[in-house]
């Protein structure tokens, strides 16, 4: 007899929580259960290293717990940290669907508890659910207009309106 998968236990204990984020808004049980079947979860420790940049990465990462920065590094040793993530974020949605190694790292800023998704999984669930597809779009654009202002806001702020900008935002 055919039985349901089901998604781990530790996961639907996070149900209400993944509903109430962009990515899965508005979908039904039976959607929602096919995306996480596969998925875990896994705590790091302060300090721990996710992924590299320039290794290949096969989920996508949704933050239950914690903080992680995202950076990228140069020949020389210096880094860049184009953002700071924490509760209810999700990262390396694009980076799923282009097969090639990722441009940046992560690093847990916190110890951290995170969802991994695999990619064949997003990717099979966005060709076969409309909602899901859509859903996936708009975090992934959202994404995009973030970075864009960050662009925006080095480029044509000074640095100490850019620390300013910074403190007041980490502070609220």
């Amino acid at each position: 007899m055919y039985e349901k998968l089901q998604a781990p236990n530790s996961i639907m204990q996070e149900k209400g929580f993944l509903l109430s984020l962009p990515l899965f808004n508005g979908l039904n049980d039976e959607v929602l259960n096919k995306i996480l079947v596969g998925a875990h979860t896994k705590k790091y420790p302060s300090g721990s290293l996710l992924f590299l940049q320039g290794e290949k990465v096969s989920h996508l990462y949704i933050i239950f717990s914690g903080k992680i920065k995202i950076f990228r590094s140069a020949a020389n040793g210096d880094e860049s940290i184009p953002q700071i993530l924490g509760r209810g974020d999700t990262f390396m949605e694009t980076a799923i669907f282009s097969g090639s190694a990722s441009h940046v790292g992560a690093e847990a800023i916190d110890n951290i508890n995170i969802l991994s998704i695999p990619s064949e999984t997003v990717a099979q669930i966005a060709r076969s659910d409309h909602k899901f597809a859509m859903n996936l779009l708009k975090v992934m654009s959202k994404h995009s207009n973030s970075l864009i202002y960050q662009i925006e806001q080095i480029t044509l702020k000074s640095a100490a309106e850019r620390v300013g900008r910074f403190l007041v935002k980490t502070m609220l």
